[in-house]
């Protein structure tokens, strides 16, 4: 739901309840600093939520923008160093899954041999496909 219906419902709903109130209560400035103040709450509660959203919505397109990319425009080491940066960016919504990016990259970072690269390449696109799917609109 659109956080401005939303908040023209609660002020809808505040503007009614201050309709049937007693005259003498409904012009007390505490009463308008009390409805200011639940106005603002929950206008700055939608617009946060808001925000959040939209900032996973934008992780989810820069997801799929980077499993694209993996198959013709970068090597798998390109892929790890570039999946540890995406999971770097956006490690305080994904902690978990930043603290495996950086295990998948120390364990490519020690090896000798190039098949190592690719699995981690593999395992990089799949951490990152997980976080793609998850946030798919259904």
């Amino acid at each position: 739901m659109d956080y401005i219906l939303l908040l023209s419902i609660v002020s809808s709903i505040i503007s009614l309840i201050s309709y049937f109130m007693p005259d003498s209560f409904r012009k007390r400035k505490s009463f308008i600093v009390i409805s200011f103040l639940v106005i603002a709450f929950i206008s700055g509660l939608l617009v946060h939520s808001k925000s959040r959203l939209g900032r996973i919505e934008d992780i989810q397109k820069a997801a799929n923008e980077l499993i694209k990319v993996r198959k013709t425009e970068v090597t798998d080491r390109g892929v790890v160093q570039a999946g540890l940066s995406f999971m770097e960016t956006n490690k305080d919504i994904y902690p978990d899954s930043y603290q495996r990016a950086i295990k998948i990259y120390e364990k490519m970072e020690g090896a000798e041999f190039s098949f190592v690269e690719t699995d981690a390449a593999y395992e990089m696109e799949g951490l990152i496909k997980g976080i793609s799917i998850l946030n798919e609109e259904k």
